[in-house]
């Protein structure tokens, strides 16, 4: 039986793709966030201890002509050399390191690479074990992809995508009517089970979330503040404040210690002169 594809190639439904590698593929590329690679960090490690073994022979093999060498301007001159072994040995060094540094500095650019986030591989294992777009011996590096660590992905997500987005994620995949009016999934496969909502939506809905929520909260501080009748109350209630918001901050968003220590001195500096300015009326 024969299958003819559209002439808009790009345009293609993730079923209307070919059963293997095809719907594979296009799986993959529904998102940016199933681009995830395994890293092969056993290979690496002994393809580059095999090729610094061999550098070593060379070295060694290199001191030996050196020290054996008889005539001293074979030594002192590269021009006027007249040991062709040493000109050939040199020679399988220059090829052999040069292809050591190419594998070595490769490694160290994957290394660099961010590992995917779980509920990405989970997601792929999953598509993979129940749709079995290939045969079980070619699947397992995808069906293990959450029991190896050595993943990298090529796409990570951006770095203010933190566990505000994630729950919001989360909680829309609970609500499927409501979630299909904002999922980015619906002309790209008709499976119900593949949710996809753009992160620049999720950005925007965390966004208004966070700007309706910070004016209630700091407002919640100011009539709590005005509302205790002594200054050691409110200065232990503004403590507490403190204490709050910074576990807030660290457990929704991948600030860093420096942007957070920040964060809570402006965040400190208003109430802190509130609690001055009712100390000297007093």
């Amino acid at each position: 039986m024969s299958h003819s594809v559209p002439a808009n190639h790009l345009n293609l439904r993730l079923e209307q793709y070919r059963e293997g590698y095809p719907q594979l593929a296009a799986f993959v590329k529904l998102d940016r966030c199933f681009s995830t690679w395994k890293r092969f960090d056993y290979l690496h490690i002994r393809n580059l201890h095999g090729l610094q073994d061999e550098l070593v022979e060379l070295e060694l093999r290199l001191n030996a002509l050196d020290n054996a060498e008889a005539v001293r301007l074979n030594l002192s001159s590269r021009r006027q050399n007249t040991n062709h072994e040493r000109t050939d040995l040199l020679a399988q060094i220059r090829l052999k390191i040069e292809q050591y540094d190419k594998n070595l500095l490769a490694y160290h650019q994957l290394m660099l690479l961010p590992e995917p986030q779980p509920k990405h591989r989970e997601s792929i294992t999953r598509w993979v074990f129940g749709n079995k777009p290939l045969v079980r011996s070619e699947s397992a590096c995808f069906l293990a992809s959450l029991q190896d660590s050595d993943f990298v992905a090529l796409s990570p997500p951006e770095d203010d995508n933190a566990v505000l987005e994630d729950a919001l994620d989360w909680a829309l995949k609970r609500f499927p009517r409501f979630s299909a009016l904002l999922s980015s999934s619906r002309n790209q496969t008709d499976d119900p089970k593949i949710f996809l909502c753009p992160p620049s939506v999720l950005r925007a809905i965390v966004r208004y979330f966070i700007a309706l929520l910070v004016p209630l909260w700091l407002a919640a501080h100011v009539l709590i503040l005005v509302s205790l009748p002594t200054g050691t109350s409110r200065a232990a209630t503004f403590s507490i404040f403190i204490l709050i918001t910074s576990f807030i901050i660290t457990s929704t968003t991948r600030v860093s210690k420096y942007k957070l220590i920040l964060a809570l001195l402006t965040y400190a500096a208003v109430p802190t002169v509130f609690l001055g300015s009712e100390t000297k009326s007093v």
